[in-house]
């Protein structure tokens, strides 16, 4: 059994490499056109030979959506792990993808840090995706990955002065959260007087990222880069923001982005990632779309091209409890658990403590439904009452064309 500390190690020189490899791909003009074209060829000689077909270009192909893979075996390996998706355009959609791979995409995500001078072994904080326990802390230490771990479930006065502590004592110049989660803290800070001018970076994902947000986290952060990064967990696209260059960076050696008309200046997003090769999706429609406005050059060390407009996709309420506020996004990550039976949920609110949860389900059980209401307790409030309601279909909102997670 490796130590916490010979893991963070090796898990800092793997990290190290992949980020020095892919971050060449995108400072270097002939490394990411040959890089992008051979990544580019290998997928397009992988869908012909799936589909039987001998097209020119990816463009060629058929537009792919959940549907269109539903019914292919999912069957993971000791190198691989099945994925979901949080079913907010639709059902869920369960697929595999390798643990090599993921840990490549990893360093994709991470070069945004990269180029800010994060170095692998040095702290990041997260503000999402831990879920403690019931009368667990709020707070985890990860020391193989020197990861601190922050609930963004438990944003109450109390927590959030120890998160802001944490951040300060331990020297973390890197963040990655929710847009709305950043923005409880930040909104915390500044009403407090509280600035904190060692951040470098701070990343966010998974949500909409709104205007008011925007200036309450860089008054509380002045110092850090706020990077809004649009992807997705099928890989198929990846967009990472530039306030040089004042757009999105297309990461060209991760997928091939197409943006196909829709209304106006909206565009569909659809992509052909390039690391997924157990579970390949060619032309995959992410349900997202894209106010565009153009393309232009890069005018910072990044080579790839850079799209102009803004991203149209899952919003985000906040629901305030009795003594704390959590970010809707979150309970998606409820359903990620609960994919097999659950195709869709919505979460209406009854009244301060009380809270319907309704479901389109799939051979579900009560003892399904009971371990569901177990895992939003989790996220909520002990005394929260929390009535599940089958029900056969929830609508989509109008604008966004999805489910919304919080009525």
């Amino acid at each position: 059994m490796l130590s916490s500390k010979l893991h963070l190690i090796i898990d800092s020189i793997i990290l190290k490499i992949f980020l020095h490899v892919t971050s060449k791909n995108i400072l270097s003009h002939s490394k990411n056109i040959k890089v992008t074209k051979r990544r580019y060829k290998r997928v397009l000689r992988r869908i012909n030979k799936e589909l039987g077909t001998q097209a020119k270009t990816i463009s060629k192909f058929p537009v792919s959506n959940k549907k269109s893979y539903s019914s292919k075996p999912v069957k993971p390996t000791f190198y691989s792990r099945i994925i979901s998706t949080s079913g907010s355009t639709g059902e869920p959609f369960r697929f595999i993808r390798s643990k090599f791979e993921l840990k490549i995409e990893q360093s994709f995500i991470l070069r945004a840090f990269y180029l800010k001078g994060f170095r692998p072994g040095q702290p990041i904080g997260y503000l999402r995706s831990y879920v403690p326990d019931i009368g667990d802390e709020p707070i985890k230490y990860i020391s193989k990955k020197n990861h601190w771990m922050f609930s963004a479930y438990h944003l109450n006065n109390e927590n959030m002065v120890r998160y802001i502590d944490i951040i300060k004592s331990k020297n973390i110049f890197f963040l990655i959260g929710y847009p709305s989660s950043m923005y409880v803290l930040s909104e915390f800070m500044k009403t407090r007087g509280i600035v904190n001018t060692s951040v470098k970076a701070i990343l966010v994902s998974s949500e909409m990222l709104h205007l008011p947000w925007i200036d309450t986290i860089s008054s509380a952060f002045p110092k850090a880069e706020l990077i809004n990064q649009f992807g997705n967990v099928e890989a198929s696209v990846l967009l990472t923001s530039c306030n040089t260059c004042k757009g999105f960076h297309i990461n060209n050696d991760y997928g091939f982005l197409e943006l196909l008309d829709r209304e106006g200046v909206e565009k569909d997003i659809v992509g052909t990632g390039y690391l997924n090769n157990l579970f390949p999706m060619h032309r995959y429609e992410t349900g997202d779309q894209f106010m565009f406005k153009g393309y232009r050059d890069s005018k910072c060390d990044r080579v790839d091209p850079v799209l102009m407009g803004s991203l149209i996709g899952r919003d985000s309420d906040l629901i305030e409890l009795k003594h704390k506020k959590i970010p809707a996004v979150n309970f998606y990550t409820v359903m990620y658990k609960f994919s097999k039976y659950v195709k869709q949920f919505q979460l209406k609110r009854v009244d301060v403590s009380t809270f319907e949860l309704r479901i389109v389900s799939n051979n579900i059980n009560n003892k399904i439904i009971a371990n569901i209401i177990s895992e939003m307790k989790k996220r909520m409030e002990e005394d929260t009452n929390i009535l599940v309601l089958q029900v056969d279909s929830i609508k989509r909102d109008k604008i966004s064309n999805k489910v919304k997670a919080i009525l």
